[in-house]
């Protein structure tokens, strides 16, 4: 332990600024897991979202939130985002190692009328974030990216560089603008292609800390120890959430 708190992370942060300045910062996300949830008609996702989720999952399609599942203590089964694709149909995305856990909470929760079904392999999830994305992204889009047609934390399908069906959120987890897609492998390589071509001038980027699943939360951590009271919902509509005090 005393070895991995000295160690010096100059040198590999230096390198990492050193590689995105003047280029396009991006990350792949695609090894987070990905899972939807839907039901082809009925309103049985819905409630069972409310259920499950601390948040409010009701939420006008388009819509993204972060929201924790709690368990009955109060503490973190899982933390992910939720984005509304339609009136019954929404995609779940949860860090890498919650993928398995996830899967199970939700099979274990969820009615039978609900499916989930977990597509992280379908998808190549690229995030690019910075200042100047939005720039970067209009070169390769016809869809307007202004932030009243696509504000923060909203969920559109996009064509890119002559691709189409990328489902694209307005939303980062460094803190500034930026988008993360979630491209069908067959136009993986095509995209960030694209993306890299266009990119050659874009600046750099921020990064902003954010609690994550099995280091900073875990099933014993609550969202008021963490400071996350602000994604709990404790009136929303279809559940009567209730806080309960952790025991010691």
């Amino acid at each position: 332990m005393q070895e991995q708190d000295s160690q010096d992370w100059s040198t590999p942060y230096r390198m990492a600024y050193t590689n995105t300045f003047g280029k396009p910062p991006w990350f792949d996300f695609s090894q987070r897991s990905t899972l939807l949830v839907e039901r082809s008609k009925g309103n049985e996702v819905v409630e069972a979202l409310q259920f499950v989720c601390s948040n409010d999952a009701d939420v006008p399609v388009g819509s993204i939130i972060h929201t924790g599942m709690q368990n009955r203590h109060g503490g973190y089964e899982n933390d992910c985002s939720l984005a509304r694709l339609s009136e019954n149909h929404y995609m779940m995305i949860a860090p890498t190692i919650q993928q398995t856990r996830c899967k199970v909470w939700l099979q274990k929760h969820l009615p039978p009328t609900v499916a989930m079904s977990d597509v992280t392999s379908m998808f190549t999830a690229l995030c690019v974030m910075g200042p100047f994305t939005r720039t970067l992204l209009s070169e390769l889009t016809d869809t307007d990216l202004n932030p009243r047609n696509f504000p923060f934390f909203t969920f559109k399908m996009l064509d890119v560089g002559l691709a189409n069906g990328i489902r694209t959120m307005n939303l980062t987890h460094t803190g500034e603008l930026g988008y993360v897609l979630y491209i069908p492998n067959e136009f993986a390589l095509h995209v960030y292609s694209s993306l890299i071509q266009a990119g050659e001038n874009t600046s750099p980027t921020r990064r902003k800390f954010y609690a994550f699943w099995g280091q900073d939360l875990d099933t014993t951590t609550t969202p008021l120890e963490c400071g996350r009271v602000w994604r709990v919902k404790f009136d929303k509509k279809g559940c009567s959430l209730k806080a309960k005090e952790k025991k010691a």
